[in-house]
C-alpha cells in the first residue's frame, strides 16, 4: 500500500538479471565496456516501484540525465523499423540495480536505462546487439500498451516486449543469438518475469518473424495450454506461404490450414479436417498477433470466435 506522501509510480522494468547473476553466467572478462556518456539537462525522476528479478523492488527518486547521441539514435532507429516516431525521452541513471526500465511520468514516455547495466552487458562485437535488445524491449512496453495502466510487470507482458525486441535484432540484421543472448542469462524467473527458456522462444519468435524467407508469411500467438491442471504458457508460430499454413508449438507442427482470405489487417485459415477457423489478428509493430478460433464449414465461419488464448492476461 502506498504510504502518504510517497507518490509511488509503478513502472515497467525489464528485469533482465542482476549483476552477480550476470557475471556468474558470462565472466567479467567477457563483457567489455560500452560507452554511453549521459550529457545535457537533469530531469527529476519520482520514486517508484520497478519489477525486479523475483520481486518487487522500490526505487527512490533519482535524478536522470539526457542520454548521449548514440543512445538516442538507437531509440530513433528502432522506432524507424515499425514506422513510427522516436516520442520518447531518453535518461541515462547511476544505478546498476535499477537495469532498464519504461515509465510515463507527467504524461511523458520515458526509457531509463542504467549506466553501469549497460556497461556490463556490452558484447565484443561492432555492435552492441545486447544493448539494442534492451532498449528495444522497455521501448516494446511502451508502444504494446504496457505502461498506461499502472499495473507493472507480468510474465506474458515481459514475453511480449522481448519478442518485440527479437522482431527489431532480426530486422537491423542480428543473427538469433544476438537477439536471444541477453534473454538467456535470465533464471528460473519469477512471479513478475517468466524464465529464461520462454523469453528466448518469445525473442526467437520475433526474430524468425523479422527475418522470414521472401514470399512467407510469420504471425505468432502468446497462449496458454491447460496441463496437469495448470495453464502453461507457450510462444505459437504461424508461417504461411502460397496459401499453406503451419501452426508450430514447442518446435513440433501442431496443425496444417489453408489461408481462405483476408480482411483489413486479419488472416482467416481453415482446417478441413477439424471444419476450424482460425482469425489472426495482425500487429505491424512486431507484436504479437490476437488468435481466434471458431466452427464452421468451408463457406463461413460460425460465431462466436473464441480467443485462442484463454489467460486474459494483457
Amino acid at each position: 500500500m502506498r504510504a502518504k506522501g510517497e507518490g509511488l509510480l509503478r513502472i515497467c522494468n525489464c528485469g533482465l538479471i542482476d549483476r552477480r547473476t550476470l557475471l556468474r553466467g558470462a565472466g567479467a572478462t567477457a563483457l567489455a565496456m560500452l560507452a554511453f556518456p549521459a550529457v545535457g539537462h537533469a530531469f527529476k525522476i519520482r520514486a517508484g516501484t520497478f519489477c525486479g528479478l523475483s520481486k518487487d523492488r522500490k526505487l527512490p527518486a533519482m535524478t536522470g540525465l539526457a542520454a548521449s547521441e548514440k543512445a538516442d539514435q538507437v531509440v530513433a532507429e528502432i522506432c524507424g523499423i515499425v514506422g513510427l516516431p522516436a516520442n520518447f525521452r531518453v535518461l541515462a541513471i547511476d544505478d546498476p540495480k535499477a537495469n532498464a526500465f519504461a515509465s510515463i511520468q507527467d504524461g511523458e514516455r520515458l526509457v531509463v536505462y542504467s549506466e553501469p547495466f549497460m556497461e556490463l552487458i556490452a558484447d565484443r562485437q561492432n555492435r552492441d546487439w545486447s544493448g539494442m535488445a534492451v532498449f528495444a524491449h522497455e521501448i516494446g512496453h511502451h508502444l504494446c500498451g504496457h505502461t498506461l495502466d499502472n499495473v507493472g510487470s507480468r510474465p506474458p507482458r515481459e514475453l511480449e516486449a522481448d519478442h518485440f525486441a527479437g522482431f527489431i535484432v532480426g530486422r537491423l540484421g542480428g543473427d538469433l543469438d544476438d537477439a536471444t543472448r541477453v534473454f538467456a542469462r535470465m533464471g528460473a524467473g519469477s512471479a513478475t518475469h517468466p524464465p529464461s527458456a520462454e523469453r528466448v522462444a518469445a525473442a526467437s519468435a520475433g526474430w524468425r518473424k523479422a527475418t522470414g524467407k521472401a514470399g512467407e508469411d510469420r504471425l505468432n500467438v502468446l497462449t496458454h495450454n491447460l496441463k496437469d491442471g495448470n495453464y502453461v504458457r507457450v510462444v505459437v508460430e504461424f508461417s504461411g506461404r502460397d496459401r499453406r499454413w503451419t501452426e508450430v508449438q514447442h518446435g513440433q507442427t501442431f496443425a496444417v490450414f489453408e489461408e481462405l482470405k483476408r480482411k483489413g489487417r486479419s488472416v482467416f485459415l481453415f482446417d478441413e479436417g477439424r471444419s476450424i477457423w482460425v482469425r489472426l489478428d495482425v500487429d505491424g509493430s512486431g507484436r504479437f498477433a490476437t488468435g481466434f478460433w471458431a466452427r464452421g464449414d468451408r463457406q463461413k465461419a460460425t460465431p462466436p470466435w473464441t480467443p485462442l488464448d484463454p489467460v486474459a492476461w494483457r
